[in-house]
């Protein structure tokens, strides 16, 4: 479901005044969920909430099997280290 998506700075300049962002490219976007505000050069704010909720749950459900996996790791490193 999840690429990996590069991740940008990139400006905006609007007039005088230019402002930061940070955000995968619009293209990205599209091509990994077909989303993205109708086309490939805008991403709608709806589909970016999604996207953070979907990351989010996705990263609930990895921590306890990595944590498990470390503590695993962790008990081999002992016995390994008193032997």
């Amino acid at each position: 479901m999840f690429g990996v998506f590069p991740i940008t700075t990139w400006t905006y300049t609007t007039g005088s005044v230019a402002v930061n962002h940070l955000n995968p490219m619009t293209q990205d976007f599209h091509a990994g969920f077909g989303l993205g505000g109708g086309d490939h050069q805008h991403i709608a704010v709806a589909d970016e909430g999604g996207f953070a909720l979907a990351a989010i749950q996705r990263l609930n459900i990895q921590n306890p099997r990595l944590d498990k996996q470390n503590r695993t790791v962790k008990v081999q490193l002992s016995v390994l280290e008193k032997r």
